[in-house]
C-alpha cells in the first residue's frame, strides 16, 4: 500500500507505508479520500508530532528547511484545519495533535496523556524552581512553563489552593514560596 500526497499542486510523492505507523497512514488515506489534500509538509508534521508528541516552530523550520515565519504559518494552517492545537505564546509556543486527530487515529487517551503530562510537568517545574530559588513570580512561572501569564497565574493558584505554595506580597511584589512547615 502507498499513499499519494499532492505537493505544490504539480508533483506527486509516493510514500511506502510498509512498517509505517498504520493508524496514521489510514488517517492520511481517509483524509485524502475525502478530498483533503495532504502536502509533504503536512505528512512530515504529523509524523513528527506523532513520534514526539509535540513540535516547536524552530523544530518545524529545521524539519521543513524553511525560515521560522514560514514554519509558523504552516503550523497555524494545520491548527486552522483542526489537525493540531497550539499551546503557549511566542517563542515558547508548541503544537500537538488535536483531540479530533487522536480520536480519528483511534487513540483518544493519547490526547489526554499529552495534555495531562503538560500540567503535571508544569506543576513539577514550578515546585522545583521554588525549591532551588526560594520563590517564583507569575512572570517567571510563565517563562518557565512557556504559557501566558494568565495560565501561569492559574498554575500558581492551584498550587496555593492545594497548600503546596504560599503567596508573599501583593500585586507587583507578589511571589510564591514554599509554605512554612
Amino acid at each position: 500500500m502507498s499513499l499519494l500526497a499532492a505537493c505544490g499542486g504539480a508533483d506527486t510523492v509516493r510514500i511506502a507505508t510498509i512498517g509505517a505507523y498504520d493508524p496514521l497512514a489510514g488517517y492520511i488515506a481517509q483524509a485524502r479520500g475525502s478530498g483533503q489534500e495532504m502536502t509533504v509538509v503536512d505528512l512530515l508534521t504529523l509524523h513528527e508530532v506523532r513520534a514526539e508528541r509535540r513540535i516547536t516552530t524552530a523544530r518545524a523550520a529545521e524539519l521543513f528547511q524553511v525560515d521560522q515565519a514560514s514554519a509558523r504559518a504552516t503550523l497555524n494552517a494545520l491548527v486552522e484545519r483542526g489537525l493540531l492545537e497550539a499551546r503557549g505564546e511566542r517563542k515558547g509556543r508548541n503544537y500537538h495533535m488535536s483531540a479530533a486527530t487522536y480520536r480519528q487515529l483511534g487513540e483518544p487517551a493519547q490526547y489526554v496523556r499529552t495534555k495531562g503530562f503538560d500540567e503535571i510537568q508544569q506543576r513539577e517545574m514550578v515546585r522545583t524552581f521554588v525549591e532551588r530559588h526560594g520563590s517564583i513570580t507569575r512572570r517567571q512561572a510563565s517563562e518557565l512553563c512557556q504559557v501566558t501569564p494568565l495560565q501561569a497565574g492559574r498554575i500558581l493558584r492551584k498550587l496555593r489552593d492545594e497548600g503546596e505554595l504560599a503567596m508573599m506580597g501583593e500585586r507587583r511584589t507578589a511571589r510564591d514560596v514554599l509554605p512554612a512547615s
